[in-house]
């Protein structure tokens, strides 16, 4: 009888490649500079000026602000349940 022999493949280490150096590197740089309350609060800020001056029109974009609303309660709620 022919039987088919699968090799069966090796399983990498993922800590050999270099974007899982560099990932982690990044990562824990991240970490870092997130666990700081200050810079989170200022870098988010800054994403809503860039989104509303560059992006959206504040003048006639109710859905935009409502959906913004929305997420701050989310974001608040969740914050609360942890």
């Amino acid at each position: 009888m022919n039987m088919l022999r699968l090799k069966k493949k090796k399983k990498k280490d993922p800590t050999k490649h270099w974007t899982y150096k560099v990932g982690s590197k990044l990562g824990a740089q991240i970490d870092k500079l997130f666990s700081n309350k200050r810079f989170t609060t200022v870098f988010i800020i800054v994403l809503l000026i860039i989104l509303f001056v560059f992006i959206v029109p504040i003048k006639n974009n109710i859905v935009t602000l409502s959906l913004l609303a929305i997420l701050l309660i989310i974001s608040f709620i969740i914050k609360r349940k942890k």
